[in-house]
């Protein structure tokens, strides 16, 4: 079966990226890399992998003519990346001491609470906290959590 290793995000200042992940969000700087000399072998012009439980953080800068994976921060909020914590209150007063943009909510349902935040290229990136949280579309119909959506 499939297990993820890692996804990626574009964006337009990868200093900028880097210091709103790790330093807001606390991520660690794995690995980072510039395209020099130009190959046209690799589809970037500068990249860094940040670590994340499970599943690592990949930031792409790409000066080149494409709309990939330009983010909206309107509803559906997509591509957006999901994070869960164990204690939303605690993230939710992070977020407000660090300046981070909110961009929808909190919101909440039985047994579970959210916020979409967005980082310096209108990401946007979820919390989540929810010890009963449901994964079954039998209690919550049309409705699939997931930890990650890019």
């Amino acid at each position: 079966m499939w297990k993820a290793d890692h996804f990626g995000v574009r964006v337009t200042d990868m200093d900028r990226a880097i210091g709103f992940y790790t330093g807001a969000l606390g991520m660690k700087l794995l690995a980072r890399d510039i395209n020099n000399e130009g190959n046209p072998q690799y589809c970037f012009d500068e990249f860094a992998l940040l670590e994340l439980d499970g599943c690592n953080l990949e930031l792409v800068k790409y000066s080149g003519k494409s709309t990939a994976g330009v983010a909206a921060n309107e509803p559906p909020y997509c591509p957006h990346i999901f994070l869960k914590t164990e204690d939303f209150d605690a993230t939710l007063k992070m977020i407000r001491e660090k300046g981070i943009s909110v961009v929808h909510g909190p919101l909440s349902m039985p047994g579970a609470q959210w916020i979409f935040v967005s980082d310096p290229d209108e990401i946007s990136s979820n919390s989540l906290s929810g010890k009963d949280l449901v994964r079954s579309s039998e209690k919550l119909p049309g409705t699939a959590f997931a930890d990650f959506s890019i």
